[in-house]
């Protein structure tokens, strides 16, 4: 979110999205009530950080079968101008390389 914030003109909008990642063997709508509130604690972080460099934040949890997927969602939904891609370094390979490849915009992948 610094990275994200720090690149942002004061006009900008920031998203900040959280995917929860859903197991094919569950519902979408199934209760992940400890991903759930791990995701709003993300979220209120990210407001917190936007409120620092005065930008308006849009928080937004998804539920998705596939995060990369999700994220090309937002981002093409967005019009985004740049994906700024965080994650951990070992959920970062399969992910990054596929929003990389499709995405319809400039990213960022910070670890």
């Amino acid at each position: 979110m610094e990275a994200a914030c720090s690149m942002a003109d004061d006009r900008a909008c920031v998203v900040a999205v959280v995917v929860i990642e859903i197991s094919p063997l569950l519902p979408l709508d199934a209760r992940m009530d400890e991903e759930e509130i791990h995701a709003r604690a993300l979220l209120s972080r990210a407001r917190v950080v936007g409120d620092r460099y005065g930008l308006r934040v849009i928080p937004r949890v998804i539920r998705a079968r596939d995060a990369g997927s999700a994220i090309l969602d937002v981002a093409r939904q967005e019009r985004s101008e740049l994906l700024v891609l965080g994650a951990r370094r070992h959920h970062l390979r399969g992910m990054a390389k596929h929003v990389l490849r499709k995405a319809p915009c400039r990213v960022l992948v910070v670890s």
